[in-house]
């Protein structure tokens, strides 16, 4: 247990604010040993059972194809959800009018770079271009774009120190759900869904379904990859859908959830 952890839980059980959380450690550090070690096996059980949040999902979608608006926006739809859509700038498959439906209705349009290249061979003048580049244009549309996902997940200083200058966020491929607070918003990474990408042993709905179950009992932002789904995952989206509802995790944007984890 780290001592963030101690100090929020102490925090709680003393009934001081956050501006007093290492004096609060200083307190048990007072107390007579029977009385600390008392206290502080309490918090680990605070630590263990209640996490500061209860965890959040986000899909976000590569590529910008037309089935995001044509497939799966239908089933976001009747989840009464929302996603996010990477799109790749200068080769739009999208419409600007169902781009902008989308955001109408609370989706997040991200930039996907404009021509979805590997950015990690780029110069800084090439990269300056690709994301910077795709942003001027998406917001010459109307859109509203915070958010880069980068090409292949592929990523290094150089491209995420270009990636701050124009983006609130950064977006790879895998790794895994995300601690919050976040340790860095610009490397948020994901689990793939559908059955271009995932291992056929890892595109069930059970082993989504335990994805978020974890991300549940550990206070974790579970970011879902997805590119074109097929028949099956039509279906497996729309029960997972249906799963996290009944799990009472938000399903949020990429700007929601950082606005979320301050």
């Amino acid at each position: 247990m780290g001592l963030g952890h101690i100090s929020h839980d102490v925090c709680r059980v003393l009934g001081v604010n956050g501006s007093c959380r290492w004096r609060s450690l200083d307190r048990i550090f007072a107390m007579r040993w029977p009385a600390a070690l008392a206290l502080v096996v309490l918090i680990a059980c605070l630590d263990a059972s209640a996490p500061a949040t209860h965890g959040m999902v986000t899909f976000v979608i590569d590529d910008g194809n037309t089935t995001d608006y044509t497939v799966k926006k239908p089933i976001f739809d009747a989840a009464g959800v929302v996603a996010v859509s990477a799109v790749i700038s200068s080769r739009l498959v999208l419409s600007n009018a169902q781009l902008l439906a989308m955001q109408a209705d609370g989706w997040e349009i991200a930039s996907h770079s404009r021509r979805h290249r590997d950015e990690t061979v780029l110069t800084e003048a090439q990269l300056e271009d690709e994301i910077g580049g795709a942003k001027a244009e998406l917001e010459r549309m109307g859109l509203t774009v915070t958010t880069h996902v980068y090409p292949y997940g592929r990523f290094n200083d150089l491209v995420e120190s270009v990636v701050r200058r124009h983006y609130r966020a950064g977006v790879t491929g895998g790794g895994g759900p995300n601690v919050i607070p976040l340790v860095n918003r610009f490397e948020i990474r994901r689990h793939m869904f559908g059955y271009q990408y995932t291992r056929a042993d890892q595109n069930t709905l059970a082993f989504h379904q335990r994805l978020v179950d974890r991300a549940k009992h550990r206070g974790l932002w579970l970011v879902f990859e997805l590119h074109e789904v097929d028949s099956t995952d039509v279906v497996m989206l729309s029960q997972l859908l249906d799963y996290i509802r009944r799990q009472s995790l938000p399903v949020v944007t990429i700007r929601q959830g950082l606005s979320m984890t301050r």
